[in-house]
């Protein structure tokens, strides 16, 4: 049995993906209304302001992006070792219930 298996896209997995986009959303606004609106209190023009959010927003935006995916690039790989330690558990049961059967 291969100790590392391929794991399945991030893009091809439906609550991965899903995640993720949501995780990107929410990090470029979060970007966006926090330097936009310290910005503004800051006594930065209205212009100004949104400018820095906006590229606040782009940023916070990537950053989060990449937080997503090494989560669920973790996630995944740990998914699929218990996976795999399943089904050799449940190998080394059924070559048991085998061996005991053929004793007579």
């Amino acid at each position: 049995m291969d100790p590392k298996p391929p794991l399945v896209a991030l893009s091809d997995h439906p609550r991965a993906a899903a995640s993720i986009r949501q995780i990107k959303a929410w990090g470029g606004l979060l970007g966006f209304v926090v330097v936009a609106g310290f910005s503004y209190l800051g006594g930065m023009g209205v212009a100004d302001a949104l400018l820095r959010g906006v590229i606040a927003g782009i940023a916070g935006q990537m950053l989060a992006w990449v937080a997503a995916i090494v989560l669920w690039q973790h996630l995944l790989e740990g998914q699929a070792k218990s996976a795999v330690r399943r089904a050799q558990e449940n190998q080394r049961r059924a070559l048991q219930r085998g061996s005991q059967g053929t004793e007579a």
